[in-house]
């Protein structure tokens, strides 16, 4: 995803998504639910905003935790203000970047592209990324939705398809266009995903895309 045709969506997501987390489950063995942030980016790739400025926006919001999901291939790559390398890149800083704290459950995890046909489908991993060579050279290949989803599972993650039915509207604005573009998921090539995200808000350019999808994953309508 570029960051023309589709920076917006991804800035401070608060697609509120409730996860049944039963390492703290109560006497009857019937769960808590929190809500959390699973889908948010920050400077370390397309997003405007600093670590902190997410942090700090997502405990404003009352999360009870975020996980950060950040463009997999852009972590890594340098960042430049003022003409001046930040410590926004790096895996490394990237953890250490987002850490937990005692207002805040955080994990950085990653959004990671797939070649599939003629357009890109976005899935998140949802858990501790590391850099991987194996993860990295699955996504310069085509048609490698199917794979990425399975090396999620293999390195201990959960996998989400990010805006599974998304048609981007493209810009209203002559002097800033942006082309629709398609993020369909394939659901033929879907084994082993984990959910689907049904709401995907954009506040910073006032848009909302609500993809034709609802979980569980065996019953989504894709158009």
């Amino acid at each position: 995803m570029t960051r023309r045709s589709f920076l917006a969506s991804m800035f401070l997501l608060f697609c509120e998504f409730r996860l049944n987390l039963r390492a703290l489950a109560d006497e009857d063995n019937s769960g808590y639910w929190y809500s959390g942030i699973i889908h948010v980016h920050s400077n370390f790739s397309d997003g405007i905003r600093q670590p902190k400025v997410v942090m700090s926006k997502a405990i404003s919001s009352q999360a009870s935790f975020l996980i950060v999901t950040d463009h997999y291939e852009q972590i890594d790559s340098l960042k430049k203000h003022l003409y001046q390398t930040t410590k926004n890149h790096g895996f490394s800083n990237y953890l250490d970047f987002f850490r937990s704290t005692s207002a805040l459950i955080v994990l950085a995890g990653a959004e990671i592209t797939a070649k599939q046909g003629d357009h890109n489908t976005h899935t998140l991993a949802l858990g501790k990324i590391h850099q991987d060579s194996v993860l990295g050279a699955i996504q310069g290949q085509d048609n490698s939705q199917q794979a990425i989803v399975s090396r999620i599972k293999e390195l201990g993650m959960l996998s989400v398809a990010a805006h599974p039915s998304v048609i981007t509207a493209g810009s209203l604005s002559v002097s800033d266009p942006i082309e629709p573009t398609n993020y369909f998921y394939d659901r033929d090539n879907s084994r082993d995903l984990t959910g689907i995200e049904f709401g995907n808000e954009d506040p910073d350019r006032g848009k909302t895309f609500l993809p034709a999808a609802v979980c569980p994953k065996e019953v989504w309508s894709m158009r």
